[in-house]
């Protein structure tokens, strides 16, 4: 088995490294590892490195723009996570093209993010027709990129921004996870209801909040993948797109009622009631300081 590199080790990781360990875990939808089929040798040998102890990046040529864009993005809302809880590890992100992508045997189409590993998301390098057509397959429409400068068309610029509002989500995801803050028998679906309400949070603390907001962005995603009355207990692994952007559009709204109910403090509130329990969080906890959690459960997906 592999192990995730400690903060120390990340700075001295090479690109060709981090592909290493990154595809001896797989991708999934949830927490789960499936492996990922052969790598030719030398696909990623081309990579470029931006190294970073806390956001590093690996990035093909023609892409160092975008990578240290979203690596802003991701150290500002990493830095606010780590006003609240403590943090020991990174969280990579490699910035491949089409080429690369189509190596990694993906789950993924190319445009939409792509869980590696428990500490390692991928991305597009940049848009093309195709991440286009992607995300206007799941929102209709996309929205206007403005105040970005990037390779591509408006729209090809736009499906980057979209994905890039999902990698925000999957840093916080992941911090909760690693935090063990859920716990209980709904400890998988809450760690992504606790993921949410600390993206929530942080997005409206930052300097400057996400030029696409994720609430509306997984609102419009799951407007046809959901199903009314559907329970939280019933999301898994096994979900496919569709419905798992429902899942997700779900917790994004919970996270909105908590936001209405404890403001800025929220997230504090939580970590404050993890330590002093000295376990994880089960859902019943969150009734006391968010009591409108309990119509938002109940509602179902």
């Amino acid at each position: 088995m592999i192990q995730i590199p400690s903060k120390q080790a990340l700075s001295r990781w090479t690109p060709t490294a981090m592909f290493a360990a990154a595809l001896a875990f797989g991708a999934s939808a949830g927490w789960g590892q499936t492996p990922l089929g052969p790598v030719q040798g030398g696909t990623f040998q081309g990579l470029l490195e931006l190294p970073d102890d806390e956001v590093p990046m690996a990035y093909v040529p023609g892409s160092l723009d975008r990578a240290a864009r979203l690596q802003l993005r991701l150290k500002a809302v990493y830095h606010r996570l780590a006003t609240w809880m403590k943090l020991e590890e990174g969280f990579k992100v490699l910035v491949l093209s089409p080429r690369e992508w189509q190596a990694l045997d993906a789950s993924q189409p190319y445009g939409f993010p792509l869980r590696v590993d428990l500490s390692t998301a991928a991305v597009a390098a940049w848009g093309t027709p195709e991440t286009v057509e992607l995300w206007r397959g799941i929102l209709g429409s996309l929205p206007k990129p403005g105040g970005f400068s990037a390779r591509g068309s408006r729209d090809e610029v736009a499906s980057l921004l979209l994905a890039d509002a999902i990698v925000e989500m999957e840093l916080c995801r992941t911090v909760v996870h690693r935090q063990q803050l859920a716990g209980g028998p709904e400890g998988l679906w809450l760690s992504d209801l606790l993921g949410h309400i600390v993206c929530a949070t942080a997005d409206r603390l930052v300097e400057e909040p996400n030029p696409t907001p994720l609430l509306p962005l997984l609102t419009t995603a799951a407007a046809s993948g959901g199903g009314a009355g559907i329970p939280p207990e019933a999301y898994g692994d096994e979900l496919d797109s569709g419905r798992w952007l429902a899942y997700q559009a779900h917790f994004a709204r919970g996270a909105q009622l908590v936001w209405e109910e404890g403001g800025k403090r929220a997230v504090r509130r939580l970590m404050r009631m993890r330590r002093r329990k000295g376990s994880p969080l089960v859902f019943e906890d969150l009734l006391v300081p968010f009591p409108s959690l309990k119509a938002w459960r109940d509602s179902g997906v």
